[in-house]
């Protein structure tokens, strides 16, 4: 497994212990494909947001989850308000 991790962290250009620490942390999920180890298909953009957060607020990869995983539960009860209230964003210029 560690030498699957050093192929996929060289092939993403990260380095194996910020993937090792997602993996570790459930931040990203892999998957077996014939003989080698990759990123589920959704875990990608979340690599990479998770690289972004963890760079911009200088905090490890189990922080950074929580504070994405965080951002994205407030953008969806965001959604949710926009769709019970409708017509309400526009009289107060798109903003919650």
């Amino acid at each position: 497994m560690a030498d699957d991790l050093i192929a996929l962290a060289r092939k993403l250009d990260i380095t194996v212990e910020f993937l090792s620490d997602c993996v570790e942390y459930s931040a990203v999920r892999l998957v077996e494909i014939e003989d080698r180890v990759d990123l589920q298909e959704d875990s990608m953009l979340r690599l990479r947001r998770l690289q972004r957060v963890c760079n911009t607020f200088d905090v490890d990869a189990c922080i950074g989850s929580m504070l994405l995983d965080m951002a994205d539960r407030i953008a969806e009860l965001e959604r949710d308000i926009r769709r019970l209230r409708p017509g309400e964003d526009r009289r107060q210029g798109g903003h919650l």
